[in-house]
């Protein structure tokens, strides 16, 4: 069944990769899979492949950047974002703002925040939790 789904899914792909409703029950589908087989003690190897197979969907998801700068085609892909930086943490143990965990940061540097929020709200500081050398939005003025 798992082989059939991810079919389908790959299928509704290829024809939207902006379908942000396909990638979250793709997602779904491979981090239930890792769950799992975890549950199930499979060996290290197994686990190792299958959290593998969750980030490469959660990349190839993120990789799929809105057209434009309108919002509403925004507020999906940022829920993207958000899923696969609890996934991490919460499954790797490892906190989304340790320098290990670039993620929320690529994150808010690909968003046109300015656009959402207008220019006199938008307040930009050095992030500091990252290795990345540009600015993060982290407060609303």
């Amino acid at each position: 069944m798992l082989g059939k789904r991810r079919i389908q899914y790959e299928e509704e792909l290829s024809h939207d990769g902006r379908n942000y409703d396909v990638w979250f029950d793709y997602a779904r589908l491979e981090e239930g899979a890792y769950r799992q087989l975890r549950e199930k003690g499979g060996t290290a190897e197994e686990e190792e492949q299958a959290m593998a197979l969750v980030r490469e969907v959660y990349e190839r998801a993120v990789a799929q950047v809105p057209p434009g700068n309108e919002k509403r085609h925004w507020r999906r892909y940022i829920f993207l974002w958000l899923d696969y930086a609890l996934f991490e943490e919460i499954e790797t143990k490892v906190c989304c703002l340790l320098p290990a965990n670039p993620l929320p940061c690529t994150a808010v540097t690909n968003a046109p925040f300015r656009t959402f929020l207008g220019q006199e709200r938008y307040t930009r500081q050095p992030c500091g939790s990252c290795h990345i050398n540009s600015l993060h939005l982290l407060s609303y003025g």
